[in-house]
């Protein structure tokens, strides 16, 4: 075992654990090496119990959190400020062995906030409308740092099950039920595949959008459609996760478990960091497809920064964030022209934001105001978000909501749900949408959503399609 109990005890040396109560949780933190973290990161996402996955390999920065032990949730978009209020009055103290663990860079907290869809189903049901849980075990990577972290309540430290649970999550003997009875990946077969909406009916969407817009009113509106996949074993989101790190390093890539869903994906839009009292924020709207060599994308580039529906559609998006950050922040430095981000399937035009926050801004008060953005609801946001109601028939839930962590010592880091994917069992399905504005063609925004399918049905590309 990598962290027995009396390690654990011996580092609190000081503290009367007798004396403790469940208005006290104890967060010990212990360095480990690059194997013992690469062994536990493959156990813990294979294990019922893995709740949170996070991962920005352009910033080297990475954890799994294991087990819910707290949590707190509302039930609706409006008022997410009043998780602010819960935060400055929660029912425990924190005591950390070290100070690292304390520090503005590392998660306590973890978990998102669906879309305010019009619409809700079963298809969503295990996730709850906005939740953030304390997981009782953390692993982390920061740079060539590697270290677990162990989050119990202090009348819990004696408690033999609780031990007996931990113990057994970071046996090196232990196999969880998934690795055990997890078939071959070999054997996984497609068996159907599926869209929601096909091009005729995209077109009668797009048209109905199309009509509705105005200069005075409704200057842009995001619509989604998504695939629906039927395989015949639940597929391996290990093998899927580092799949998609490999593929899309200047993406986070993430995964939230509830219940037996997995919501997933890597997505390039971060909604904002708060780190040392500065927030970060990119805008990231206006996109074209790479080309087959480097001579055609980089004529593909230029023709993005010259494209004025594309240039129209990110400046609106760039207006929206600085029009919201500036009552929280002293000072705002961002590009005044944008710039091409490429992904591996795809080019964005791009601009990033980064201010100074006034004194005391609150984590969910800044979130309130910066989400729905115009990139995946549209501008008016209200205006917009009735239009989507209107056209489109399915609850989007988590796909372009809010999933990421955040901490008490003003620390956080949100991205916004987009290529990405639910996995209920063995049915997946794969989310995309785009940009509706003035001059938007039906047909070049339907192979926008077929291009943005791709990361997630890629994954899946070389599986065998199952014919009876």
């Amino acid at each position: 075992m990598i962290l027995n109990k009396q390690i654990f005890l011996d580092k609190g040396s000081g503290n009367n654990w007798e004396q403790f109560e469940e208005s006290h949780l104890f967060s010990h933190s212990q360095t480990i090496d690059e194997k013992e973290y690469q062994e536990l990161k493959k156990k813990l996402l294979s294990n019922n119990n893995f709740l949170f996955y996070w991962s920005s390999p352009s910033e080297n920065f990475s954890f799994i959190a294991y087990g819910d032990i707290y949590s707190i949730s509302r039930k609706e978009f409006k008022n997410l400020s009043k998780f602010d209020d819960l935060l400055k009055n929660l029912p425990f103290k924190i005591i950390s062995n070290t100070k690292d663990i304390s520090d503005s860079a590392y998660p306590l907290f973890v978990g998102g906030i669906k879309f305010p869809s019009g619409k809700t189903k079963n298809l969503w049901k295990d996730f709850e409308f906005a939740k953030w849980s304390l997981p009782q075990i953390l692993l982390l990577k920061q740079g060539t740092d590697y270290k677990i972290v162990i989050n119990i309540f202090g009348n819990e430290i004696n408690e033999k099950i609780i031990w007996n649970n931990i113990e057994k999550v970071l046996s090196k003997e232990y196999q969880s039920e998934i690795e055990i009875t997890q078939e071959g990946e070999g054997q996984i077969k497609i068996l159907s595949n599926k869209s929601n909406s096909d091009f005729t009916q995209w077109s009668v969407q797009v048209e109905s959008a199309l009509e509705k817009l105005s200069p005075q009113k409704l200057q842009k509106v995001v619509l989604a459609r998504f695939n629906e996949i039927e395989f015949n074993v639940t597929p391996n989101i290990f093998k899927q996760l580092q799949q998609l790190e490999f593929s899309y390093e200047n993406c986070i890539t993430f995964a939230y478990k509830s219940g037996t869903s997995i919501f997933f994906g890597t997505t390039p839009e971060k909604l904002f960091k708060v780190k040392d009292g500065f927030v970060e924020t990119d805008a990231l709207a206006g996109s074209i497809q790479r080309g087959i060599d480097t001579n055609e994308d980089r004529a593909l580039e230029l023709r993005l920064l010259e494209d004025n529906k594309n240039l129209t559609e990110h400046k609106s998006v760039v207006d929206f964030l600085l029009d919201r950050l500036t009552p929280f922040t002293e000072k705002i430095l961002f590009d005044l022209q944008p710039t091409i981000k490429k992904y591996s399937n795809i080019q964005h035009l791009y601009s990033q934001i980064r201010g100074k926050l006034k004194t005391d801004v609150a984590i969910f008060s800044l979130l309130e105001k910066l989400y729905p953005t115009p990139a995946v609801c549209g501008f008016p946001g209200e205006d917009a978000l009735k239009t989507i109601n209107e056209l489109e028939t399915f609850d989007r839930g988590l796909y372009s909501g809010i999933v990421g962590w955040f901490n008490l010592n003003g620390g956080s880091e949100f991205a916004v749900g987009i290529r990405s994917a639910l996995l209920c069992g063995n049915i997946l399905h794969a989310f995309a949408g785009c940009g509706i504005v003035s001059g938007s063609d039906p047909l070049s925004e339907f192979n926008e959503t077929e291009l943005k399918l791709k990361p997630i049905l890629n994954l899946f590309a070389n599986e065998t399609v199952y014919k009876s």
